[in-house]
């Protein structure tokens, strides 16, 4: 093992389910249709969430000599309490290696 300079190269977000679906029903670990992308960003990227449900958030990541490392992402179960939403579940959902 030997570390390497990494960047992220994108950034996913995207509601994949709502408040009700199961993990069963959620899709399989990895990158999705996306709602939102950004490219190379370099600051805290943001949705305004009008929703509750599941979302999922995904960056991929690229080391620095271009090789791509692939997408890792974190599912969290957003809810919503009279109109102010916030995180009531997460976890890491990352394709096997």
């Amino acid at each position: 093992m030997r570390r390497a300079e990494t960047e992220i190269s994108e950034v996913g977000i995207a509601r994949i389910g709502p408040v009700s679906d199961t993990d069963e029903e959620l899709p399989a670990p990895g990158p999705v249709s996306w709602d939102e992308t950004w490219q190379n960003p370099d600051d805290t990227v943001s949705i305004d969430v009008t929703n509750a449900g599941w979302y999922r958030v995904g960056t991929h990541t690229t080391a620095a000599d271009g090789t791509n490392l692939g997408w890792e992402a974190v599912d969290v179960l957003v809810k919503d309490d009279n109109d102010t939403y916030s995180i009531a579940q997460k976890w890491k959902v990352s394709p096997r290696i």
